[in-house]
């Protein structure tokens, strides 16, 4: 453990934002009534400069806190005896990155505005500065910040639905679809009915071509778009296509048609994985060549309406690792450096889509040089509003308001991989849920506090979100966790 000193001064009667992160619902006591309490001054702990007032203090409202991350609480100056010009400091007890706090303030008027953006102990000083010209201690608010455990986000049903390992996950309406592992026999799709979240169903499952070498899925209106090579030949004939599955009556899925991705073989036997992402009626397919849109308002018969060729075409120099489509923009995500050797350097890059038919490129940007090559997972963007969050290692947030220019955005708090972990994710009311149930919240995106504890052991591969419920598919066990608490939270 080592402590911290962060001085910032505030004139009296004007607002000082510390950059703290978060937010919460605010809690505020104007009649400190039992709660209040004269703060001494405080001679305990490292407090470089700042000394005791020996005659001098202010009437608070509260003086211990305890709080959740992303919380905060408004503390009352009850009373300044002396009329003292009050200025802030925050001193840190943290175990962890450099940058990481777990206590700040703002003072405005009468008000200290107490944020927690980290688990651990922390103390809020109100200072001045005495007639020596010396920081002087007038108050202190001691502060204990904790994560939120499992209450907040409970379990609600659990199902054993197979003995294999979990490939793909995807949701729609009230039905979730599960593939085993891609290289498991036969490519088995496991339809399950969570109408009843408390009693989701196994309604039926049935065998894709045992031949086929699925990368990617998704699912609308009662169909399956399934990406994969195609078995109709291997290796240095093969191609990749996708194949569209009507599920709409679960209990006897019907194949409906196939299309190859053009001019896409295999490379000396290298696979080339695939993406395929699905929005308003058209699908996004993406190989190591390019992305090619289809329409598929006729799922019987896909048509290619628009096309566009990587720079980088057949190299292993130019490693993909996953996209996402959003509006008229497709946002992608690689690696570009040596096969060997470090380090990768982590790039966005941003095609409009606007004309399927000349898809151009619109912006691209570096995210930062990468040096951990093999805990990278392929899923690893979300698009919500102006942000794109990237997670390859450490977790990026680019802002893509201007598409044309995206920015990356500075961030004074990463989480790398072993403390994130996440191998999938999604967004919902300014938070980040992963597979592992590690919640962060980015409504601060330069400094997003990480909220929860985590899953408690169990292991997930996939997440999806369904209303106010996270769905969570792993090894051999689908389950539903209650996150109303952090879907209608009040930031």
């Amino acid at each position: 453990m080592r402590q911290k000193l962060l001085i910032t001064l505030v004139l009296t009667g004007m607002l000082f934002f510390w950059g703290c992160g978060g937010g919460g619902k605010s809690k505020s006591s104007e009649d400190p009534g039992e709660d209040s309490q004269t703060v001494t001054p405080d001679t305990s702990g490292d407090v470089e400069d700042i000394l005791p007032s020996p005659n001098k203090h202010v009437l608070l409202s509260h003086g211990d806190l305890t709080l959740y991350v992303g919380e905060y609480f408004d503390v009352t100056i009850v009373e300044n005896k002396d009329d003292l010009d009050l200025t802030i400091s925050s001193l840190d007890d943290v175990a962890g990155a450099d940058d990481d706090f777990v206590a700040c303030a703002e003072i405005n008027g009468d008000i200290v505005t107490v944020r927690a953006t980290g688990e651990g102990d922390s103390c809020i000083y109100l200072n001045y500065i005495g007639e020596d010209g010396n920081f002087r201690i007038a108050g202190h608010i001691d502060v204990t910040v904790n994560k939120r455990g499992p209450e907040f986000y409970p379990l609600v049903s659990s199902i054993n639905y197979t003995d294999q390992s979990i490939g793909k996950m995807v949701v729609d309406g009230n039905y979730v679809y599960i593939l085993d592992n891609g290289d498991s026999p036969g490519n088995k799709m496991h339809i399950i009915d969570i109408s009843d979240v408390t009693n989701p169903v196994l309604v039926n499952y049935f065998t894709l071509d045992p031949g086929l070498k699925v990368y990617d899925m998704e699912a609308s209106d009662g169909f399956l778009y399934v990406c994969a090579i195609v078995p109709d030949a291997y290796y240095e004939d093969a191609r990749c296509g996708a194949r569209i599955i009507d599920v709409r009556d679960p209990n006897s899925p019907v194949f409906v048609s196939e299309y190859l991705i053009q001019d896409v073989p295999f490379y000396e036997g290298w696979y080339y994985v695939i993406w395929l992402r699905y929005q308003n009626n058209k699908l996004y397919l993406h190989s190591q060549k390019g992305v090619e849109v289809l329409d598929v308002s006729n799922p019987s018969n896909p048509n290619t309406i628009g096309y566009f060729t990587h720079e980088c075409v057949l190299s292993r120099e130019c490693d993909f690792r996953d996209f996402a489509v959003s509006g008229n923009y497709i946002y992608i995500t690689r690696y570009v450096g040596p096969w060997e050797g470090n380090p990768h350097k982590g790039v966005l890059t941003i095609l409009d889509a606007t004309d399927p038919d000349n898809i151009v490129m619109a912006g691209s940007i570096e995210i930062h040089p990468f040096r951990t090559y093999s805990s990278v997972a392929t899923d690893n963007i979300y698009i919500a509003g102006k942000y794109a969050y990237i997670y390859d290692g450490p977790l990026s947030i680019i802002d893509i308001e201007d598409p044309y220019n995206p920015a990356v955005v500075p961030q004074t708090k990463t989480f790398q991989y072993d403390s994130f972990g996440a191998e999938d994710m999604f967004y919902e009311n300014g938070f980040i849920f992963t597979n592992g149930i590690a919640i962060l919240d980015v409504t601060d995106i330069e400094k997003p506090p990480l909220v929860s504890i985590g899953n408690n052991g169990r292991r997930y591969k996939r997440v999806e979100l369904y209303g106010d419920y996270l769905l969570a598919g792993g090894v051999k066990t689908f389950s539903i966790y209650d996150i109303s608490f952090f879907t209608n939270y009040s930031h």
